[in-house]
């Protein structure tokens, strides 16, 4: 994950993990391709995945829906319906790239 701070203009190329040559740092991007409010901006980012975005754009999105979120398993057979952020976007990355 390539980190939720961009809200506060945090930077992913400050954190030793995102910037490491053993790591795929990953972004978010909302349904329509937009980068999300949290993400932070970096050159060490590698590919973005959709995630929740929780900035609204009414002037675009007439029908923007703020509960399209990320839809997972919890522990002990549990289920959630509000994950979000790049530890949303990271897992569904690692997936896409088993299945390849």
């Amino acid at each position: 994950a390539a980190g939720n701070g961009g809200r506060y203009y945090d930077s992913c190329a400050a954190d030793g993990y995102a910037s490491s040559i053993y790591t795929i740092a990953v972004g978010s991007a909302d349904q329509y391709g937009r980068q999300a409010a949290f993400d932070e901006n970096c050159a060490s980012k590698m590919a973005v995945t959709y995630s929740y975005n929780s900035d609204t754009y009414p002037d675009i999105d007439s029908t923007w829906d703020p509960y399209q979120q990320i839809v997972t398993t919890t522990l002990y057979q549990g289920c959630t319906d509000d994950f979000t952020g790049t530890s949303a976007s990271a897992p569904l990355l690692s997936g896409v790239m088993a299945l390849v």
